[in-house]
């Protein structure tokens, strides 16, 4: 039976999220001062790594353009933050993620 699950992000760095297989992002948030997203995920599915990406707004924006928007985050502190899903890592020459081929 799906479930809903909570992962936690890193505002200033790229996260590594490691989620089931599957799993859909449903929304991205702030609880408890943290930013956070929710997925529907299947709990005994294979678990796979994504790749979030975290920008504020008047950032200098570097996710590449392919990259999957996922919501925009107005925390209680007054930092916006903007969350994407990337196909990869960030690549070693350039702060973006990578495409995973």
């Amino acid at each position: 039976m799906e479930r809903i699950w909570r992962y936690e992000l890193a505002a200033f760095d790229p996260s590594s999220v490691i989620m089931p297989e599957g799993a859909r992002i449903l929304s991205v948030g702030e609880q408890d001062g943290r930013l956070c997203v929710w997925a529907r995920v299947e709990p005994g599915a294979r678990l796979v790594q994504r790749w979030l990406r975290v920008t504020g707004t008047g950032w200098e924006c570097d996710v590449p353009a392919e990259a999957r928007f996922i919501g925009t985050v107005q925390m209680r502190s007054g930092m916006v933050y903007h969350v994407f899903e990337c196909g990869g890592p960030p690549s070693l020459e350039e702060d973006e993620c990578s495409d995973p081929e």
